[in-house]
């Protein structure tokens, strides 16, 4: 159990993050992971291959409640942990949460005009932990404000990682409207998701008695399995785990400039059946109350029994571990709404709104974006977005399209890196305010570029 908490707390430290909003990724049209958005989308290209490892690599993250600059300080060369202006600042749930995605393979292709098909082998994991406001308030300032208050204070974890074998289909029934979906098969790898989480904090008004109760169930599979290397693969069977998704997209032609479109990502579940086991917390035992003054005059004459209380804390909130039966978990479910309009036959600006749901959180972001090519070789991308609370957001891409080689490299804030890296000549800056990033890029082989539509002529060229 307690590699098991290690292990979870060092990947939640690493990978505090955001859950994926490729809002950028959907105004590059010619690159073939632009159908991840929108199953209907078809690339300019009619062969995408994704090169094995490097077509496509993702990593989403962020922290809702703060950044690192909201909690560190620097005084005379020094840095100090300052938790004292999270204090009545947080909302009542905050959240860790961080995505990463990697195609082991990535092929999509043009059967006829109307018909557009792909296929992907890839590795996927979520990570998320969400911390209550009242924790942290707890924490800096003690229980004296909440006395004669009971708070549940139980922070609760999910982890999941899979791999997703990807069968899509994009169908043109008019020339204005287009269908798409993809059906996808998906191997669980491990599992953690949590059952249930209560942890009540209870100061009583004329006494100071503080009594914490804790009653929680955590649901795991393969972690067992997992040593300070990670998971042994060759050990694990990804089908022992089974699940299935969809997704689904459609586009709507409006009129000769404006394309748009809407898609529901990610509609399933996973089974778990591999290596299973529960860590639990039984209210008979862990529970403990502390007689005394308020907490915060705990150790201020240095002679508290301070490990005394740690121990007995340790002892009455021990994790149990048990063997469980078979249970399920849903993925996060994804939205996009889009519109693209075109300006000119070489300049276009869209629209993005995206949704995300993911058991009793919902969360969005809006996006904007210039589009502009440089003919058949560059296309660069600025988008702005906001997110979670975050009106800073100015990011892009760009694809170089050196036929048949395609780079490509898209994130929703990275101009904020690049104005730090030029202000101050260092990423320090960006990295310590934002609260959210995100990165996607890779490599494909691009065959057949299709020809564009030209757009009326009345507005010139851009």
């Amino acid at each position: 159990m307690k590699k098991f908490l290690y292990t979870s707390l060092i990947s939640l430290i690493a990978l505090t993050g955001y859950g994926q909003q490729d809002l950028s990724l959907v105004f590059l049209r010619e690159v073939g992971q632009h159908n991840f958005a929108n199953p209907a989308f078809q690339p300019e290209y009619q062969v995408n291959v994704g090169l094995p490892i490097i077509s496509s690599n993702y990593i989403g993250l962020s922290n809702s409640g703060f950044s690192y600059n909201d909690v560190i300080s620097k005084e005379n060369g020094s840095l100090y942990l300052n938790l004292d202006n999270l204090v009545g600042t947080l909302d009542d749930k905050n959240y860790f949460e961080a995505d990463a995605n990697v195609d082991l393979l990535h092929l999509s292709f043009r059967t006829t005009d109307r018909l557009f098909l792909s296929f992907n082998l890839s590795a996927r994991t979520h990570k998320s932990a969400m911390y209550p406001g009242d924790l942290v308030d707890f924490i800096v300032a003690g229980n004296e404000p909440f006395i004669g208050e009971q708070l549940n204070v139980s922070p609760t974890v999910e982890s999941f990682s899979f791999a997703e074998l990807g069968f899509g289909a994009s169908y043109k029934l008019t020339d204005r409207f287009t269908v798409g979906g993809k059906l996808k098969l998906l191997g669980g790898i491990e599992n953690a998701t949590t059952n249930h989480a209560e942890l009540h904090l209870q100061t009583e008004a004329d006494t100071y008695h503080l009594t914490a109760v804790a009653n929680a169930s955590l649901l795991t599979s393969n972690f067992q399995r997992m040593d300070e290397d990670g998971f042994d693969l060759g050990n694990l069977n990804f089908m022992n785990n089974l699940g299935f998704a969809v997704d689904l997209g459609a586009t709507f032609q409006a009129s000769d400039r404006l394309q748009l479109g809407i898609s529901v990502l990610d509609l399933g579940s996973i089974k778990w059946k591999e290596n299973l086991y529960e860590y639990y917390l039984d209210p008979a035992q862990a529970n403990y109350t502390f007689e005394g003054s308020p907490i915060n005059d705990l150790f201020k004459d240095g002679e508290a029994p301070y490990n005394a209380i740690i121990d007995t804390i340790q002892d009455n909130f021990e994790f149990q571990e048990r063997t469980t039966s078979a249970y399920s978990t849903s993925l996060p479910v994804k939205s996009y709404l889009t519109g693209n309009y075109q300006i000119s036959n070489s300049l276009s600006a869209g629209a993005a709104i995206f949704m995300q749901h993911y058991q009793d959180r919902w969360k969005s972001g809006l996006g904007l974006n210039l589009t502009k090519q440089f003919g058949r070789v560059l296309t660069t991308s600025f988008t702005y977005s906001m997110r979670e609370d975050t009106y800073n957001n100015f990011g892009g891409g760009i694809s170089l399209n050196l036929k048949p080689v395609q780079f490509y490299l898209v994130s929703d804030n990275l101009l904020n890196a690049v104005y730090h890296g030029v202000t101050d000549g260092k990423l320090n800056g960006y990295i310590n305010n934002a609260q959210s990033m995100n990165l996607r890029f890779g490599i494909n082989l691009v065959f057949g570029q299709r020809e564009r539509q030209p757009v009326p002529s009345s507005l010139g060229e851009g």
